[in-house]
């Protein structure tokens, strides 16, 4: 599930990017029923980010019902923002086009709760990620070493963004020098991000812990094996076995 939940939140992520490098008078007023769109988004952040957390630490949990609660934030910011999202069109258009004014609501109570929201969860998946370092004291397994390292550079650079963006929302808000120049600029480093958990994820298919069957390449194999009786498929077969075994049922701390 830490997979599904990662891809929706890059997914989510570079949407929210788009949005907010055009977001210009001239785009919303061609596509009016885009514009609010980036207020209701950040709603999903932060529960994806805890889930993907708490997902690639404990990979026998699966899908869960109360694993739904976390994404009532959105439901509610659905419902206040419903009455926008239903006006028609034309009448979208008649308050856009007055865009300076309509961008100060972008400042209003609703991005300001999305922050605390965001950062209320990034502190969950941070006590989620010190309770699982906690676990594998004393466990000698590299595939979770490295998921913890990667998880811990993956929360570190989301609550640099987050603190970055935090600059640049009330720097933007309440006109501060320089800092009202970030505002805009902070997704470059949004998608820089996402380009650093793809290139991950590529390079290290052991971060997909639910999907243990998805196996490195193997290095080229020695002569004295080229006449084995096992063909690819099989070892393959064997191999992805084997990792689902040691991930799973850890037979390396058995006494």
């Amino acid at each position: 599930m830490a997979s599904f939940y990662l891809l929706v939140f890059m997914l989510l992520m570079s949407f929210q990017a788009l949005l907010n490098a055009f977001d210009t008078r001239a785009f919303f007023v061609a596509y009016p029923h885009l514009s609010r769109i980036s207020w209701l988004l950040p709603s999903l952040f932060g529960p994806l980010v805890y889930l993907i957390v708490r997902k690639m630490t404990r990979p026998s949990e699966g899908l869960r019902g109360s694993d739904s609660f976390h994404f009532l934030p959105f439901v509610g910011y659905v419902a206040l923002l419903s009455p926008w999202f239903f006006q028609a069109a034309a009448s979208k258009v008649a308050q856009l086009r007055n865009f300076e004014l309509h961008s100060l609501e972008d400042f209003g109570y609703l991005n300001q709760l999305s922050i605390l929201l965001i950062l209320a969860y990034c502190l969950l998946a941070m006590g989620e990620l010190a309770s699982h370092k906690r676990r594998l004291e004393g466990h000698f397994s590299e595939i979770e070493g490295v998921r913890l390292r990667w998880l811990q550079q993956f929360m570190y650079a989301l609550i640099g963004i987050l603190a970055i963006s935090v600059l640049g929302f009330y720097g933007r808000k309440w006109g501060i020098p320089h800092l009202t120049n970030i505002y805009h600029y902070n997704y470059a480093l949004v998608v820089l991000l996402l380009y650093w958990i793809a290139y991950k994820w590529a390079t290290y298919r052991g971060l997909a812990i639910e999907l243990p069957e998805e196996v490195p390449k193997r290095a080229p194999r020695v002569s004295k094996y080229a006449r084995s009786g096992l063909n690819e498929t099989t070892m393959d077969a064997i191999f992805g076995n084997l990792e689902r075994l040691m991930i799973e049922e850890k037979p390396f701390l058995r006494g």
